[in-house]
């Protein structure tokens, strides 16, 4: 999708993970944008249960090394595993900690319903 394919995804109830290589030519916002965008646009054709369906309006991205593949894979395919122990939220204040970024809670889950 445009320029950036997906490397893995995966998704439990409440978020997604989407390792891609990032386009050279497209903006990240652009990429985020057009992946809500489009997975909304499908979800609602699966049936009324899903006709409310909206994304969060925050979103995170992370670069990671070439040596950091492999265990981001792993992580990805264990979302449901994980999160029986960790809750997103509390994963999103650990990678923001991690990465020494400041999280502003309400903007991060406030909800989107442009998409």
């Amino acid at each position: 999708m445009l320029e950036s394919p997906s490397i893995r995804t995966n998704s439990t109830a409440d978020h997604a993970h989407i390792f891609l290589l990032q386009s050279n030519t497209r903006a990240l916002a652009n990429i985020v944008e057009e992946v809500k965008r489009s997975s909304s646009k499908w979800l609602k054709t699966k049936g009324p249960a899903y006709a409310n369906f909206y994304w969060q309006i925050g979103n995170a991205a992370f670069s990671v090394g070439q040596n950091e593949v492999e265990d981001l894979i792993h992580y990805i395919d264990q979302q449901e595993e994980h999160h029986r122990n960790v809750s997103f939220i509390d994963e999103i204040r650990t990678l923001f900690r991690q990465y020494n970024q400041e999280l502003d809670e309400k903007y991060f889950f406030e909800e989107e319903n442009a998409y």
